[in-house]
């Protein structure tokens, strides 16, 4: 049903991406939004491990609410601060574009709407 990842050797154990959920307090939830568009917003959540499930809070109205009575699939997305090392892509772009340039494809966004949310 899901794909597997393109690049297997960067795939975190699942108790590394559990210790994410439980630690990281925001992520990134995905709808499928009004018109066929995407809807992205972030949000607090907490991860309950005894049920496996992440718990949100929300408005009772709402783009948010009005997409997930559409349709209930979504992705949820957390992260945590990331991590550098010497000669590796963020600190040697230079030997990366020359090595993988020809096997990258560059993406361009242009955004028709742009809007922000101060989440406390």
């Amino acid at each position: 049903m899901f794909r597997e990842l393109t690049r297997k050797n960067k795939a975190l154990p699942l108790k590394e991406c559990v210790r994410i959920l439980k630690s990281e307090k925001r992520g990134v939830l995905s709808v499928n939004g009004d018109d066929g568009y995407p809807y992205g917003m972030p949000m607090n959540h907490w991860y309950n491990e005894e049920d496996g499930k992440i718990y949100f809070h929300c408005g009772k109205m709402g783009h948010r609410l009005d997409a997930l009575q559409k349709d209930d699939k979504v992705s949820f997305c957390v992260y945590d601060e990331g991590y550098s090392k010497l000669g590796e892509w963020a600190l040697n772009i230079k030997e990366e574009i020359k090595q993988y340039a020809n096997r990258t494809l560059l993406l361009a966004l242009t955004p028709e709407h742009i809007c922000g949310k101060l989440v406390e």
